[in-house]
């Protein structure tokens, strides 16, 4: 790829990650740390409402950037299963998952 490719990619609203909020069909789970410098969570809360009714956005008050390794990991379990609970196809999926 040619560093012109390249830079427009890096620098456009439409580079590599971008995703058309109407191509996406199912529910959204979206778990954002308040304390969150990388990804602050108003960018979050922007994506969510992108999402509209099909998205779930979970704030964890006083968490950073790294919800899933870090001390906050038990809450963000939490919500990972009670959302996959409240999902109506998904209920045999959380029972395996939480079986391990």
């Amino acid at each position: 790829m040619g560093d012109r490719v390249r830079s427009c990619l890096l620098f456009s609203k439409k580079g590599p990650a971008a995703v058309a909020p109407d191509s996406i069909r199912c529910p959204i789970l979206i778990i954002g740390g308040i304390a969150d410098r990388i990804t602050p969570i108003r960018i979050q809360r922007r994506i969510a409402q992108r999402y509209g009714d099909r998205c779930q956005l979970v704030e964890i008050p006083n968490c950073c950037h790294w919800t899933v390794g870090g001390r906050f990991f038990g809450e963000v379990r939490d919500a990972m299963f009670g959302w996959l609970e409240d999902q109506p196809s998904n209920a045999s999926v959380s029972e395996a998952l939480m079986a391990g």
